[in-house]
């Protein structure tokens, strides 16, 4: 017959609720960062559209008035950027995000996206480069496009004014993957940060400035995403030519070329 030492018992239990008290106060730590950067994210545009829109009057000079307009269109999207980043985070977190996958042609999406990045950064060209013969792949088109926009959108924001974004597709070696890759001009990423760029929360600084704005969830739910579709998101390079980051799709089982 075995006994249990009750001393013994009392000092696992002792410590298993401490590490519970331990995971409990980090996670309280880690609602309080995320949160604090969601309001400072979210209240940052609204008050710079209230304060433009109250400058806005029948009185305002033509071309006073057609600056005011472009910073409201400036944050009016970053506002909807932040409110789509949380969205698509919940959609994550709650297991309710919905993967309509087709076989679909990604030139068309990227050429859509590339066009649209330059109508909204203006001093900037997406240079595009599709080789021959890419099959279709096996992806959600909206989510695809998400992807695409996260991507650009940061090549165009960690690189300087006027300098090219390219954009490639390519049939991976074994022609089991296609990849897009997305290749900026910018100081490249420190690599204190190489390993956890694709974590939340997580801003990068890079050439030693300020951390740009957004949540940091923008890289985070892209390689989320592009998982459940059966492919990732990765940075290929960094360094003081630029960074590379590409998106791998998975070629569909009926491809064709597109």
């Amino acid at each position: 017959m075995t006994t249990t030492d009750p001393n013994a018992e009392n000092a696992q239990l002792r410590e298993e609720l401490g590490q519970l008290r331990e995971e409990l106060q980090r996670s309280r730590e880690n609602q309080t960062i995320f949160w604090r950067a969601v309001t400072h994210e979210l209240r940052t545009p609204m008050q710079a559209l209230m304060g433009y829109a109250a400058l806005v009057d029948p009185g305002t000079p033509f071309g006073k008035l057609q600056e005011y307009l472009t910073i409201i269109r400036q944050e009016t999207d970053r506002l909807a950027r932040v409110v789509d980043e949380l969205h698509q985070q919940v959609e994550l977190d709650s297991g309710q995000m919905i993967i309509r996958s087709a076989a679909i042609a990604l030139a068309d999406i990227v050429e859509t996206v590339a066009s649209d990045c330059e109508a909204w950064a203006s001093d900037r060209a997406v240079l595009t480069n599709i080789a021959s013969g890419v099959p279709l792949v096996a992806a959600d088109s909206v989510r695809v496009r998400h992807i695409l926009d996260c991507l650009l959108r940061n090549a165009v924001r960690y690189s300087p004014a006027e300098t090219p974004i390219h954009v490639s597709i390519s049939i991976q070696p074994g022609g089991r993957f296609v990849l897009v890759s997305v290749k900026d001009k910018g100081s490249g990423i420190p690599d204190e940060f190489k390993a956890a760029i694709f974590e939340r929360l997580v801003r990068v600084t890079r050439g030693g400035g300020k951390a740009k704005w957004g949540l940091g969830l923008g890289l985070y739910v892209s390689r989320e995403i592009a998982r459940r579709m059966g492919g990732d998101v990765q940075l290929i390079e960094s360094g003081p030519q630029g960074s590379t980051f590409c998106l791998t799709l998975p070629v569909a089982a009926e491809a064709g070329s597109a």
